[in-house]
């Protein structure tokens, strides 16, 4: 509503007690817009900070009830917390959700430390450096941290020497068993990003602790969560520790599992989202919930500076932009580096656009023959495997910063992404180049 100027103001005085009348109703109509105007303001910026906590891409979730899907997982590991002499090895690709699990065992088991103080749950995160001994120190200073936080003394004081012993950094398998043993309180050890650890007694010497404190059935249980397709690229194994290891895999998620993610957090805010658009973000993230929560995100705040609680498709093509402007800078190097050739007729972007596409295994991997047909859609025209065998193995180079990776023998090689973030990424610079179709990378249901 316009305001009041003086030439209106002198006309609705002079006009006497009908005149002052409306004079003080487009006041109270004038403050009144200004108080919703004011009101849906900061409606919108308390929308914009729920938003910014409900979506969380450069951080792991850590509340329970935000972690869609993965039950199957979440029961496997917490059954074997349950279970005196059951310890866990959680695996998977770079990017699938490890450390998010790993994050809500913890906060459930930190929940119940509250509640029951016969319960620990200490958790440390490995360094490339890391040995045995550094690790356990780690480990140790949690358990002090944990007391202390309660306003306890550890003890007895064997306890006390046994764990100085591991702050000391001369932990072996038993050292560490006759320490839990003595804590006198069941343990949940969870340790995140065990693959980063480059010292190769580390795994073993962790096998030999797996299995001695099964043996002895120590009411404790190690959760060991890194980067491998294989349990045995984490720890080597004893033939005899099978029996105490509960093996669980992390795969991409779902197309359901991610929709959900977005629908439960938008919901969090009162805020809505298009089925097809929400299809679109979903096939997109390529079963990564880091590029979910990225495009959740810019989604919803597009959809808000748009003044609307509802997300559409005009909000999801602002979120696929930004996401490809605010890409990581080593994602976007590795591009680059894998792509540029002075030959300005290079078929490397298509190529590696063709391995975005192509269907793979549970964790990531995909044959020659699987690049065939999208790399035929992708040139508008027949291709057969050996027009592009030869950059498939140069995408696993040095020279092209090894973007993939291969497995296998001659004849029967599969291949994936080095860095599982860095396809959804392809697949964007695709769609914005015009080199591929929206059919591809947004099939109907």
């Amino acid at each position: 509503m316009p305001k009041l100027n003086d030439s209106e103001l002198f006309d609705a005085t002079d006009g006497g007690l009908v005149g002052y009348c409306h004079l003080l109703t487009a006041f109270a109509l004038q403050l009144r817009a200004m108080a919703d105007e004011i009101l849906g303001e900061a409606e919108r910026l308390l929308t914009r900070i729920r938003l910014l906590r409900a979506f969380t891409p450069a951080a792991p979730i850590t509340e329970r009830e935000l972690f869609s899907g993965r039950s199957r997982q979440i029961d496997q590991t917490m059954g074997a917390v349950a279970q005196v002499g059951q310890h866990v090895v959680l695996f998977g690709e770079r990017g699938v959700g490890k450390t998010s699990l790993a994050s809500v065992i913890y906060d459930v088991w930190s929940h119940l430390q509250r509640e029951d103080a016969g319960v620990f749950a200490p958790r440390v995160n490995c360094d490339s450096d890391d040995t045995f001994g550094t690790l356990w120190e780690k480990v140790a200073e949690e358990i002090e941290l944990a007391f202390e936080k309660e306003g306890l003394t550890p003890g007895p004081p064997a306890f006390r020497e046994a764990l100085t012993e591991l702050r000391n950094r001369t932990a072996t398998p038993n050292s560490i068993r006759r320490c839990f043993e003595l804590s006198r309180r069941s343990l949940v050890v969870i340790v995140d990003e065990f693959d980063r650890i480059e010292d190769e007694a580390v795994p073993r010497l962790m096998a030999d602790t797996i299995k001695t404190l099964s043996d002895y059935l120590v009411d404790a249980t190690l959760i060991l969560v890194g980067v491998a397709d294989t349990v045995d690229e984490l720890v080597y194994e004893h033939g005899s520790i099978d029996r105490a290891l509960v093996q669980v895999l992390m795969p991409r998620m779902s197309i359901a599992e991610l929709q959900d993610i977005v629908r439960t957090r938008l919901d969090r805010v009162s805020m809505t989202i298009d089925s097809e658009v929400l299809h679109r973000l979903a096939h997109v993230s390529q079963g990564l919930p880091h590029y979910t929560h990225l495009l959740g995100l810019h989604s919803g705040v597009a959809a808000i500076d748009a003044g609307r609680m509802h997300v559409r498709i005009d909000e999801l093509n602002v979120a696929l932009h930004l996401a490809l402007e605010q890409a990581q800078e080593s994602i976007r190097d590795a591009y680059q580096r894998a792509t540029d050739s002075p030959q300005g007729a290079n078929l490397y972007r298509q190529v590696l656009l063709a391995c975005a596409v192509a269907e793979v295994d549970e964790v990531g991997y995909f044959p020659p023959s699987g690049v065939r047909e999208p790399f035929s859609q992708i040139m508008g025209r027949r291709y057969d495997i050996p027009n592009f065998i030869r950059h498939l193995h140069s995408l696993c180079e040095e020279d092209r910063g090894r973007i993939l990776e291969r497995e296998g023998t001659p004849r029967r090689h599969r291949f994936r992404f080095a860095n599982p973030l860095i396809k959804p990424y392809v697949l964007l610079r695709g769609l914005r180049d015009g080199l591929v179709q929206e059919k591809m990378i947004f099939p109907e249901d």
